[in-house]
């Protein structure tokens, strides 16, 4: 019996220093350690939520990576919660694909299993971002999420945008809310266009906007790329799909920069030369 347990932990461990030692190899052939291959799923991207004058226009970029591999290339980061004929929510995800797409499935089966229990009876926003906020607070490992929850809320009658990080904190945003790896890229064009505005945007002009901003992050933004997705909430009730779009991502085709001439004065103008005797 001892021999045959000495002969076990043998066998164990030339295994492990086989499995080592082949590591070592593809490393040195590749260039690359082969632990990068099982790398976490990410979703390195740009979101963006726009609110306009009857609701607010969600946005997002489909590319998924492995650390600096594009593993997909037309993911659905935008994922519908519910939806009414009054009121509707959308979790936009960033982060762990992992880590996000749980939440997103937990979210959307608690509150469509209290909508069966209550006889219909629509959550309010404010609801569902305070529980996705609980459960990555009480989370027993820390969750690689950066999530937006935004839609229309029936019972305030206006539409509602809500952020979410990693550590369960939890922020209302008045005009509009950027997330992701891309979203530094585009917060001073998000600035300058909507908060500059006296008036509500109209629908046309806050489609616009969002795709215009993922268009410029995917410029800059090597995790961010593939289409654009947009999605639709407000008071007519439901969520609304537009036709995915190709962003549109050559310099040749933003105006050009308006050129100044430069004009030098000398400092000694006005004055003559002194003459000599």
């Amino acid at each position: 019996m001892v021999r045959c347990q000495k002969t076990v932990a043998f066998l164990l461990q030339w295994l492990s220093l086989l499995f080592l030692s082949g590591m070592a190899v593809e490393s040195s052939v590749t260039g690359t350690p082969s632990i990068a291959r099982h790398a976490e799923v990410d979703l390195g991207t740009t979101l963006v939520a726009i609110k306009y004058k009857d609701g607010v226009v969600v946005a997002a970029d489909s590319r998924t990576s492995v650390s600096g591999y594009v593993s997909h290339r037309y993911a659905d980061k935008i994922v519908p919660v519910f939806s009414s004929s009054r009121s509707s929510c959308v979790l936009c995800r960033s982060g762990s694909a992992a880590d996000t797409q749980w939440l997103a499935n937990q979210a959307r089966c608690e509150f469509q299993d209290r909508m069966a229990r209550y006889g219909g009876l629509c959550p309010s926003l404010s609801q569902i971002a305070h529980y996705l906020k609980g459960q990555a607070y009480q989370s027993d490992s820390e969750l690689s999420i950066s999530l937006i929850v935004a839609g229309y809320d029936a019972m305030e009658q206006s539409a509602k945008l809500y952020t979410i990080s990693a550590s369960g904190a939890l922020l209302e945003e008045v005009q509009y809310a950027s997330a992701g790896s891309g979203s530094t890229f585009v917060l001073g064009y998000l600035d300058h266009h909507v908060r500059s505005q006296v008036t509500a945007l109209e629908e046309d002009q806050a489609i616009d906007l969002c795709q215009r901003a993922i268009e410029l992050a995917i410029q800059r933004d090597g995790s961010s790329g593939g289409i654009v997705r947009l999605f639709i909430c407000n008071a007519t009730g439901g969520v609304r799909e537009l036709t995915p779009r190709v962003p549109n991502v050559n310099p040749t085709a933003l105006p050009p920069p308006a050129t100044t001439t430069k004009t030098t004065t000398s400092p000694l103008a006005g004055f003559q030369d002194a003459q000599l005797p």
